[in-house]
């Protein structure tokens, strides 16, 4: 476990489990995605930066895998 510096930032990042809860909640619900993660780095940026970041590039990260299975879904998998 990571301890924070003097002003009492923590630098621990998220944990496997937290990165697998976060990636299964995102990628199952859509909407979580963009707000869950938006909301938690807005709470997390300033005590727990490493997190926060983190959490935000987990969200983009999911986000872009919805975008690109959608197009595979309906460009080649079953187009009209």
């Amino acid at each position: 476990m990571a301890t924070g510096d003097k002003t009492g930032r923590s630098e621990e990042g998220l944990s496997g489990m937290e990165y697998l809860l976060f990636s299964l909640l995102f990628l199952v619900l859509p909407a979580a995605c963009v707000v869950v993660s938006s909301v938690l780095y807005y709470v997390w940026r300033k005590d727990q930066p490493r997190r926060a970041n983190q959490i935000n590039t987990l969200g983009f990260i999911i986000f872009g895998v919805q975008i690109a299975l959608y197009l595979l879904y309906t460009q080649v998998i079953a187009p009209k």
